[in-house]
């Protein structure tokens, strides 16, 4: 038994030729039958359930993988401004020490410490911590942050933008801030041929980068959010999602917006607002609804009506969806093949107690939580291929960009801090970029 998840095109092309003079051949006119959408609902019973055996294959996997290294990419040390004699005291941290908690406070006078020897490490020039990073399948963007004070969205001092080319190994500077009244943005985007990027002032603002002459173009003020961030799973629209939290006595809720940009009219457009974060595939969103904590999956063609209690939507492909669920005990993928009628279920615990779950066509990427080890698995096998796994000073954030994903690997932190208080100041002398590695 098979259904498509899909528009149903039934389509009839009569050609029929007249007979052929000496010259020339005459044909009929095309007719092609009209186009009807159908809407499709699946139940579990639609789908034959396939336990599948996890196991880890030595072998590379059978899709392009390309590594490189990034380790020869070097950096000067810079002083962001707020480091300066005549700033430092308003953006100097002050650090409040009570019992076992430590906070850093922002004040505008000078902390009576603040000229201890311990805080001069924090005032020198140092290597940057990479912020944000962007990928369009050719460049990776990426943000490099000299403001070890002035910490989060607040970061705002000193940053430089790189775009590297996987194709010629050139890391080159893109846009260069030195500015105390300027913030940092903080999520980018690559689209039609640009890079998009989002900051936080009193509201979340996004603008576009021109390259050639180094300047900020197409901004937009969005509606004050709790959080915001470019939404990242589609590639042909350019989105941003905004997330606002709600406490009530018993629970916290959410409520998610995407905003699209539309390019003929340079407008910005509110197209979806519920519960939870959509994924998007061809266009289309695909969002999951709990029915007394079962979920449900919904788009414009289909509803698929799941058995699964408190389980999350993580991947779409156009033949597959896959769900996770996870509690104390163990992390189970299920993943439903629209295309066979065929549900697999992949015990994936001895890989990660909790895991993140990208879409690489019908199979996925999947890593731990803590960013340490990743991997390309495929679901009806069970078959899972090792891509790019981090030390313990190092972290791997994950950007999809069509059929290429990249994996960028660094070092967590760059400078560490040593006081009286027990913190730890020692400056890291690797390479602040490692490795990238883009599958498929």
């Amino acid at each position: 038994m098979k259904k498509t998840v899909a528009f149903l095109v039934s389509s009839l092309l009569l050609t029929s030729c007249s007979s052929q003079t000496k010259d020339k051949a005459v044909s009929e006119p095309i007719e092609q039958a009209p186009t009807e959408h159908v809407f499709v609902e699946y139940h579990e019973t639609d789908f034959t359930d396939v336990p599948v055996k996890l196991n880890k294959q030595d072998t590379a996997p059978p899709i392009a993988v390309k590594s490189y290294d990034l380790t020869g990419i070097e950096f000067e040390k810079k002083q962001s401004p707020c480091k300066l004699p005549e700033n430092r005291n308003k953006y100097l941290p002050q650090i409040i020490i009570d019992g076992q908690n430590m906070s850093f406070v922002l004040d505008e006078e000078p902390h009576p410490d603040a000229e201890k020897n311990y805080f001069d490490p924090l005032l020198e020039p140092t290597l940057p911590d990479i912020a944000a990073e962007a990928f369009d399948g050719e460049n990776l963007y990426y943000i490099a942050d000299y403001d070890n004070i002035c910490s989060g969205y607040t970061s705002h001092c000193c940053y430089d933008i790189y775009k590297y080319s996987i194709e010629t190994g050139e890391n080159t500077c893109v846009y260069s801030c030195s500015d105390l009244s300027a913030r940092m943005p903080f999520s980018m985007k690559c689209y039609n041929g640009s890079l998009w990027l989002m900051r936080l002032d009193e509201v979340y603002t996004v603008f576009r980068l021109d390259e050639e002459n180094g300047e900020f173009t197409d901004f937009h003020d969005f509606p004050k959010a709790d959080n915001a961030s470019f939404y990242q799973h589609s590639d042909d629209e350019l989105m941003a999602a905004f997330v606002n939290y709600t406490e009530t006595e018993n629970d916290t809720s959410e409520e998610y917006a995407l905003w699209e940009y539309l390019v003929d009219s340079g407008e910005w457009n509110e197209i979806y607002r519920s519960e939870s974060m959509p994924a998007m595939n061809c266009g289309k969103i695909i969002s999951e609804k709990s029915d007394n904590r079962t979920i449900k999956i919904e788009s414009e063609d289909f509803l698929l009506n799941t058995e699964i209690r408190g389980a999350k939507l993580k991947a779409v492909s156009e033949n597959q969806l896959t769900l996770m669920s996870e509690d104390n005990i163990s992390t189970i993928l299920y993943t439903y093949n629209l295309t066979d009628m065929e549900r697999y279920v992949l015990d994936v615990s001895n890989v990660s107690r909790y895991m993140s779950v990208y879409p690489m066509g019908d199979n996925l990427i999947m890593g731990g939580i803590n960013g340490s080890h990743y991997f390309y698995a495929i679901p009806e096998l069970g078959s899972y291929f090792s891509l790019i796994k981090a030390e313990d000073d190092e972290v791997i954030r994950v950007h999809p960009y069509g059929e290429k994903t990249a994996l960028i690997k660094y070092n967590m932190e760059n400078n560490y801090f040593t006081s009286p208080n027990g913190l730890v100041y020692e400056p890291v002398n690797a390479p602040v970029l490692k490795e990238l590695v883009v599958v498929g």
